[in-house]
């Protein structure tokens, strides 16, 4: 790790901020409020507050402010309390308390009356920046007089180094939020070049629309609606070029559209990716047939030249009747019905493309069931296969390109729900196209964070010229996880978390192909949640082998005359690195990224070969109290979307 001690560039920054401290009483402005029967005045050293009279609806009067800061807040408290004889230890009547959030905090009572008699106490909130805190009396004497408290020698501690989220992570290309105007995202899918401009495409589904973006930026090319009902969108997949213009093209299911005098018979939908016509246009026959509710791309299953699609029926009320269909993309005929072995099997759930697994020159189907995935002939339509009997109900299913390199494509079969001694831990499995033999085999370690929810392959994701698979474990604390994975030894690759709690990162995933042009494949990630916003987000992600956006750590007590330290790490090697500070954080977006100071100060330096970088130094004195200095490092990355990746940002604030 490289050190740089730019004593005087950190002493002329900081002394960019440092007027005379004030006493920490007049650190705020104090605004009396509660009980109306209360009253107070502000002195330079201290609060004087008499309580509550009679008013027992209101228990408080204080002195209330806002803290800038977080940190921790303590004073001293002269209380006099004016009940007469036991009343003063009445656990009921006067006492010294604090105002936090709107909860009160009484100061600690007398051991021996169990009340609050004349004397000294000392109070302390710990606050957050932006929390109302204050001092002052609280009663439920509604007979005696008020107490009366002089509040001083107030002592504010904020937290040394705290953190602003916003670090740009050069893995992420770009994020899609979900938005009242399309609903809650629910599914996405790579869809090939749409546009013809070199760089494939995705489509993200909603409960009514399906929205095509841009590869390269995330930006709308096109939004699909006006069919289908909320459910338009519920299902979605690249098709393939199914009319050999040139532009691959866009399958969508609805499995809850009714087509009069039917109810939820379900639709799937064709478009073209050139200009959204309606390639195609496919009806349940009959009520709760849910046509529609698992679509895919299965590649040229007839060898005619076009590309052709499966859809799935889930037919609720007779499990007997679930099918999947294999229409033409040429002509929109049904070229294969495959249908369930038997009930309850959710036959169909996931389907896929899976290539050309026995080397007859015709593209294969796999069909998800609970009691194994079946391989299909594209050709003949008979069972090639029946792989992974034992990985539980509704397993997910993919293809894995060649991974043994025999010349025939191998299928992924992911089970969230495999058990391993009592528990789901989950796994999946790489089979051999060729004979149905398991090649790979991952299983969780985890129980219950439905580890291979979802499972994508063939695609190199790593750029270490070999195929891996994507797996994603939506229950991961504290938002889900996306990991790779080798498809041929099963080792880990790299992996991606979310960072904001219950966020479910992972329930929906697929490959987009290479969205940057580097020869690397990336993948698209959905999560129905944005913290507590119901809306979610769908994220592309590139080079999953990096380890994520440069990190800052401060150490350091921050008082005068202490050594202090901001530490850089996770930027490439012999990157350029530039620290940014001020005493204004702003937040501001940048580089597709976030700014957080808005920036005074500029200090330049390169990483080392591990990635890291120290600046060193020591804390000044006659800083004002309380002050925050804001600290982020951006670093040159030609990986980023933009060239650069950035940390988060650090406050570093004066005792």
């Amino acid at each position: 790790m490289t050190h740089v001690r730019p004593h005087v560039l950190l002493a002329v920054a900081l002394a960019l901020v440092a007027p005379a401290a004030p006493a920490q009483i007049g650190l705020f402005d104090w605004t009396l409020q509660g009980a109306e029967s209360g009253a107070g005045t502000v002195t330079p050293t201290a609060l004087l507050v008499t309580g509550p009279d009679g008013a027992c609806s209101v228990p408080i009067a204080y002195f209330g402010t806002i803290a800038p800061f977080a940190g921790t807040l303590s004073v001293t408290v002269e209380f006099q309390n004016l009940d007469t004889g036991g009343a003063q230890g009445h656990f009921d009547y006067d006492a010294p308390a604090a105002w936090h959030q709107g909860r009160i905090i009484l100061a600690e009572d007398d051991p021996l009356l169990g009340g609050w008699p004349s004397g000294t106490y000392t109070l302390s909130v710990a606050v957050e920046a932006g929390d109302e805190f204050g001092f002052g009396v609280w009663s439920l004497d509604c007979i005696e007089g008020p107490g009366v408290a002089e509040i001083h020698s107030l002592e504010y501690t904020p937290v040394p180094w705290s953190e602003q989220p916003g670090g740009l992570d050069p893995r992420v290309r770009f994020t899609v939020p979900g938005q009242p105007s399309f609903g809650k995202a629910v599914s996405v899918a790579g869809v090939g070049d749409v546009n013809g401009d070199g760089v494939p495409d995705l489509v993200l589904g909603s409960n009514g629309e399906a929205v095509v973006r841009t590869g390269s930026t995330g930006k709308i090319l096109r939004v699909l609606d006006g069919f289908g009902g909320a459910t338009f969108g519920a299902a979605v997949a690249g098709a393939g070029d199914v009319d050999g213009d040139g532009h691959d093209d866009v399958v969508v299911g609805s499995p809850n559209d009714s087509e009069s005098p039917l109810f939820n018979n379900g639709t799937a939908w064709v478009f073209s990716g050139d200009d959204g016509a309606l390639l195609h246009e496919l009806h349940g026959t009959a009520d709760w047939d849910r046509l529609g509710s698992a679509v895919a791309g299965v590649g040229d299953v007839d060898a005619d030249g076009s590309d052709d699609v499966a859809i799935s029926i889930a037919s609720v009320f007779d499990t007997f009747l679930q099918r999947v269909l294999v229409v033409s993309g040429a002509t929109g005929a049904t070229l294969h019905t495959f249908t369930t072995p038997g009930p309850f099997l959710d036959f169909g759930h996931s389907v896929a493309g899976v290539g050309d697994t026995d080397g007859d020159g015709h593209d294969d189907v796999a069909v998800a069931t609970n009691l194994g995935t079946r391989v299909y002939s594209g050709d003949t339509g008979t069972v090639l296969h029946v792989l992974g009997r034992n990985y539980g109900d509704r397993p997910d299913v993919d293809g894995a390109g060649d991974v043994d390199g025999d010349g025939f494509d191998d299928i992924v079969v992911a089970g969230w729900r495999y058990l391993v001694v009592g528990e789901y831990t989950g796994r999946v499995g790489i089979f051999s196209g060729l004979t149905g033999a398991p090649l790979t085999t991952i299983t969780g370690t985890t129980p219950d964070v439905r580890f291979a929810w979802r499972a994508r392959g063939g695609a190199d994701l790593d750029g270490d010229g070999r195929l891996d698979v994507a797996v994603s474990a939506p229950d991961v604390a504290p938002g889900g996880l996306v990991e790779v994975y080798d498809a041929l030894d099963g080792t880990l690759r790299g992996s991606y978390a979310a960072a904001d709690e219950g966020d479910g990162l992972g329930e929906e995933l697929d490959r987009v192909g290479d969205l940057d042009g580097d020869g690397q494949q990336d993948v698209a990630v959905l999560a129905p949640q944005t913290g507590v916003t119901p809306l979610g987000y769908v994220r592309a992600l590139q080079h999953l082998d990096r380890t994520g956006a440069p990190e800052l750590v401060g150490t350091g007590t921050l008082l005068p005359g202490d050594p202090f330290q901001l530490t850089l790490s996770n930027a490439l090697p012999g990157a350029a690195v530039w620290f940014l500070g001020g005493t204004e954080y702003v937040g501001a977006s940048f580089l597709g990224g976030v700014l957080g100071p808005l920036p005074t100060v500029f200090i330049p330096g390169a990483a080392d070969g591990a990635g890291g970088l120290v600046l060193a130094s020591t804390w000044p004195a006659g800083l004002t109290p309380g002050l925050t200095i804001w600290v982020q490092a951006w670093t040159a990355d030609p990986e980023a979307p933009q060239g650069y990746a950035g940390t988060q940002t650090l406050g570093a604030t004066n005792f």
